[in-house]
């Protein structure tokens, strides 16, 4: 996760945070800065409003932890609609779902700072729309499924498999 004044998620948020824009040096020479901006510019937007409202800096970085939350809860919201649209009723609802709501996967990620937990948000939601556009065929899935996709390669490179997943 690295720490403020150093390199690792921290630092990439809280270069942000101070500059109010992306790293313009070789970010290969900080560790962590080279992965793309989305969750470090929203977690640093986000330590700018709390520091705003009076917290220290540390404990601003620490409340980035309430995205990664709200990431994980939108993450298990998006995961049950993908049931439901599937047509599990019942019990063949209740287990899968409670399978991935205590999963501990998602509890780690909830507690994290880094962009893993946005990232996985992002790939269950294309999930849902590459879903239901197979059973709609509507235009509006297709924008919200290439906004998914795009936005989850915003937030960490290696969701790039989703694209040729989803195109067959």
């Amino acid at each position: 996760i690295g720490r403020i004044n150093g390199s690792g998620h921290i630092g990439y948020i809280q270069y942000i945070y101070e500059n109010g824009r992306l790293p313009n040096f070789d970010v290969r020479t900080k560790w962590q800065f080279y992965h793309p901006p989305l969750h470090h510019a929203i977690a640093a937007g986000f330590v700018k409003l709390q520091t705003r409202f009076g917290a220290s800096l540390y404990d601003a970085m620490m409340g980035v932890r309430w995205l990664t939350v709200m990431y994980s809860s939108v993450a298990m919201f998006v995961f049950y609609k993908l049931l439901r649209l599937l047509g599990f009723e019942g019990l063949s609802l209740y287990v899968p779902f409670a399978l991935i709501a205590f999963h501990p996967t998602f509890i780690i990620l909830a507690g994290s700072i880094n962009n893993d937990c946005l990232a996985v948000t992002l790939a269950v939601t294309a999930i849902y729309f590459a879903v239901r556009w197979y059973k709609k065929r509507g235009w509006g899935d297709i924008i919200c499924l290439g906004l998914a996709i795009g936005l989850a390669m915003m937030t960490k490179l290696s969701f790039w498999y989703l694209a040729p997943a989803t195109a067959l």
